[in-house]
């Protein structure tokens, strides 16, 4: 697969990645998954890691989506599992507070994101 550029997608159960995958067939690129932090960061790893394993050869990452609960970005940054390292974090919270998930997150080898990405409507690339 050529990476030329990323589909980024957002994505609240198996249907969409499903729909999600196809189109990044179809556009031949690469795969980010936006999930709500409501899913869990855990959900969303263990989602990639199944895409993972049925398409060895697609470019997949995911952002979880934290908005401004800090709590919750920090459980996510922190926790481990299958899928889990290639999760990004995203949190629109509090400055102050952001740059100290940021530090954490550099510690676990993780990417805290402070805005959310442009997203891709499923059947963007489709002609």
């Amino acid at each position: 697969m050529h990476d030329s550029h990323t589909l980024i997608i957002p994505v609240r159960g198996a249907d969409d990645a499903r729909i999600a995958v196809a189109s990044a067939r179809t556009a031949d690129a690469a795969l980010t998954l936006l999930a709500d932090g409501a899913l869990g960061v855990l959900w969303l790893g263990a989602l990639l890691d199944g895409l993972r394993r049925a398409h060895p050869d697609l470019s997949a990452t995911g952002v979880l989506d934290c908005g401004d609960r800090a709590g919750e970005a920090l459980g996510a940054l922190t926790a481990q599992g299958p899928g889990v390292a290639t999760v990004d974090v995203l949190f629109t919270g509090a400055p102050a507070l952001a740059d100290r998930l940021a530090d954490i997150a550099a510690g676990a080898g993780r990417r805290l994101l402070t805005s959310p990405p442009p997203t891709s409507p499923p059947d963007a690339e489709r002609g």
